[in-house]
């Protein structure tokens, strides 16, 4: 049982921080939802398609980043990105399936921060550590 708020990692780059932070916030809103109210299928289904969209609107503005400075891991960082939007994609067939929805919100949080924490303390460090390095600003 989830039993704390999911919070992101600072990588220096603001416009990247701030992404995350609001990304942790909506799947903290999901996670609390579900646990202190019913909601229905269907509400679920339209929140956690906000995530989904979410997770692509900040996948292309930090691929957008990492291509306007070159980023010499692009490609990489790409990759990791494709298989996320993937299991995104089984999350959100999963969910048409689920008949707890408090049980796979909280299994859902679990994974995407589980998933974000190592993606945040790895690979976007990387790019944080490469801005920093290139005195480049986000």
């Amino acid at each position: 049982m989830m039993k704390k708020m999911f919070v992101p990692v600072e990588t220096g780059i603001a416009a990247i921080d701030k992404q995350h932070v609001h990304y942790y916030k909506l799947i903290n809103d999901f996670v609390f939802l579900s646990k202190n109210r019913h909601i229905e299928k269907s509400e679920a289904i339209k929140f956690f398609s906000e995530v989904v969209e979410y997770t692509v609107e900040h996948f292309d503005s930090e691929e957008f980043f990492m291509r306007s400075i070159d980023f010499p891991d692009y490609e990489d960082h790409v990759k990791i990105h494709d298989r996320f939007r993937a299991s995104i994609e089984k999350q959100s067939e999963d969910l048409e399936k689920v008949t707890n929805i408090c049980k796979f919100a909280e299994m859902f949080a679990e994974w995407v921060s589980t998933w974000f924490s190592s993606h945040e303390a790895t690979a976007d460090l990387k790019l944080a550590e490469y801005c920093k390095a290139h005195n480049i600003h986000g």
